[in-house]
């Protein structure tokens, strides 16, 4: 049975453990199937209310947080990003990379139908929480809505 993908795979990302697994297995379905990558690190739109900023009553201070939060916040991301890059490099694989602000599941969804990627592949849910605050994807409706297989 020969395997095929339609276009692009799209590795939905966060550099936690069983991402950087989901990342191993986008770079070996890229070297087997000739597919392009990109990777997806998706900032979660509702972060400040998840570090809790209600409690700066001040606007100068809040806006003050809210700009080194979000250099932060893009500082992580380009670090993910940064290291399956240089994976796929070692892998003689390029890849694009993409950061988006939104729902997980939506922001993911879009990029797919943006690019038409063939393929979502992506970290199972992980069995304990990670240190950091990563949001969680409502899994059966993503299935129904992806508008290509995931894995």
């Amino acid at each position: 049975m020969e395997e095929k993908v339609e276009g692009p795979i799209l590795l939905a990302t966060h550099g936690t453990e069983n991402a950087v697994r989901a990342e191993d297995e986008a770079f070996e379905l890229s070297r087997r199937l000739g597919a392009p990558v990109t990777a997806l690190y998706v900032v979660h739109e509702n972060w400040a209310k998840v570090i809790g900023a209600d409690w700066l009553t001040s606007y100068s201070t809040r806006r003050t947080f809210i700009r080194h939060a979000e250099s932060e916040l893009k500082k992580r991301a380009d670090a993910v990003l940064d290291a399956v890059a240089a994976k796929g490099r070692e892998a003689g694989i390029e890849v694009r990379r993409v950061i988006r602000i939104g729902e997980p599941g939506q922001a993911i969804g879009d990029e797919a139908r943006e690019m038409k990627a063939g393929l979502i592949v992506m970290g199972g849910r992980a069995r304990k929480r990670s240190k950091e605050f990563k949001a969680r994807i409502k899994m059966d409706r993503f299935l129904r809505e992806a508008p290509c297989p995931v894995l």
